[in-house]
This record gives structure tokens, sequence and C-alpha cells, in this order.
């Protein structure tokens, strides 16, 4: 996985675990590539790109955040390829798998309508 992804998993799960509501980091185009997935699926409450890097605010509800739950699987020497008929035979309901494909980062329901597949990078 890319080191800016891990830097901004570890950022947003650690201030989630202290409970901050707003973080700011500097800007990385791959980076705005995440928050985009983590903004579409309702991780995260916003982000916004400015000059001084990125402002993003974390979503509660009663208290808990999604991001406290966040693991991610890709490993440097190890990754999780999975192939579209390995995807249809996961029934995975109820958290956000995040899987990196040649269509950018998708949920396990669009890999399954686009039939692609992929390497699984976090769940939540």
């Amino acid at each position: 996985m890319n080191n800016q992804y891990v830097s901004l998993l570890v950022q947003l799960k650690n201030y989630s675990l202290l409970d901050r509501t707003d973080v700011t980091i500097k800007y990385n185009r791959k980076v705005v590539d995440l928050l985009q997935f983590f903004y579409d699926n309702g991780l995260i409450q916003s982000f916004r790109v400015s000059k001084e890097g990125i402002d993003i605010s974390i979503r509660y509800y009663r208290g808990q955040t999604p991001l406290s739950q966040l693991k991610w699987f890709s490993r440097l020497h190890f990754s999780n390829i999975l192939s579209y008929a390995e995807i249809c035979k996961i029934p995975f309901k109820g958290r956000t798998l995040c899987i990196s494909t040649d269509l950018g980062l998708l949920t396990i329901e669009e890999c399954k309508k686009y039939k692609v597949g992929g390497n699984i990078l976090l769940i939540c």
C-alpha cells in the first residue's frame, strides 16, 4: 500500500480515537482519491482542499465513528488480489470493503456491478 495512504489512515484512525472532529493534512493527489472514496461511502463528513493542505471533518454518529474500526490489508510484500469470481463469492454486508482496481477505488458492490477484481486495501 502507498505510504501516503498508510499515513492518512493512521492519522484518521488516531484522531477518531481521540474524538477529534477536524484534521488537516498535507496535499497529495492519491490521498484526495481515497478521501473521495471515504466521503462517497459516508466514512467522513467532508473534506476541503486548500493552499494549507486538506481539511477533513470526521463523521460521528452517537459518539462513534466508522473510522475507529478501520483495518488495512495490503502489506509491502503481500497483497490480497481477488478476481471477479472470488469477489462474487464474498457475502459481505454491513461494512465497507475498499478494493483498488483498474477503475479506481471501488466497494465490493461496485466491483460486482462492473465485473472487475482488484487488490483489497482496507475494511471499515
